[in-house]
């Protein structure tokens, strides 16, 4: 996958929100990381997904901690879609 076409080119914080959530759901990555940790039966795929979410929860806990006021429903919302365009 390449993760430049998906990346915005903007200096905005809901630009820079999204751009953190394509490159920590980044299916290799992902999948490199939950090869790294567990090792089990589970296919490949589900192993992939699981830790997609994850990281797509840790994002969105991260944004919900460093931005305030309006902006982080603003930034939120746009790591979400990006989350849910990348799965």
């Amino acid at each position: 996958m390449n993760l430049f076409s998906w990346r915005k080119k903007t200096h905005q914080l809901d630009a820079l929100c999204w751009n953190l959530m394509v490159a920590a759901t980044d299916p290799d990555r992902c999948w490199d990381m939950a090869s790294t940790f567990r090792k089990t039966a589970v296919p490949g795929s589900v192993l992939t997904c699981e830790t997609s979410f994850l990281m797509g929860s840790i994002v969105r806990d991260v944004i919900r901690s460093k931005v305030a006021g309006d902006k982080q429903r603003q930034c939120v919302m746009s790591a979400e879609s990006a989350y849910f365009k990348n799965v």
